[in-house]
């Protein structure tokens, strides 16, 4: 009976190692993000709550073989100002890797702040192709950022 249950446990084991070591394929950065240009209103990712603004351009993109960065700014811009302001949140940010149709994140994103509202990201990973978001979130304030990894 003992031997049934661990032999059982095993070979879950097995099965779900071997289906979640899918090697990444991953694209050329340039197709994952297109250009903004002009508008204020063009912005990457959104905080729900506070309304700031996130833009990110990555400075080393993720490969199979390693971990990727990103600087990314925040920003708010008012009716009565036509272009972006730097803003900062009040709270530390948060990164979180998610891929929604499995329901998983990938490893611990590192954040440091290096000037007023610009901030860097990295050990940045996509652990398999799909579909992910990068969560920005600051206390229950989040932005999210799709992309697909190919």
């Amino acid at each position: 009976m003992i031997f049934k249950r661990q032999l059982r446990i095993a070979t879950m084991t097995v099965a779900l190692l071997i289906g979640a070591c899918a090697q990444p394929q991953y694209v050329n950065s340039t197709n994952q993000q297109a250009d903004k240009k002009g508008s204020t209103n063009d912005c990457l990712a959104q905080f729900q709550i506070s309304r700031v603004c996130v833009d990110l351009k990555w400075e080393k993109y993720p490969t199979e073989d390693g971990f990727g960065s990103f600087i990314f700014t925040t920003t708010s811009s008012t009716s009565e100002v036509l272009h972006e302001v730097p803003t900062d949140p009040s709270q530390s940010m948060k990164i979180i890797l998610w891929m929604p149709s499995m329901g998983h994140g990938s490893s611990p994103v590192s954040v440091e702040k290096i000037a007023f509202g610009v901030y860097r990201a990295t050990g940045v990973y996509f652990s398999m192709t799909g579909d992910w978001e990068i969560r920005f979130a600051v206390g229950v304030d989040q932005a999210i950022y799709a992309l697909t990894i190919q």
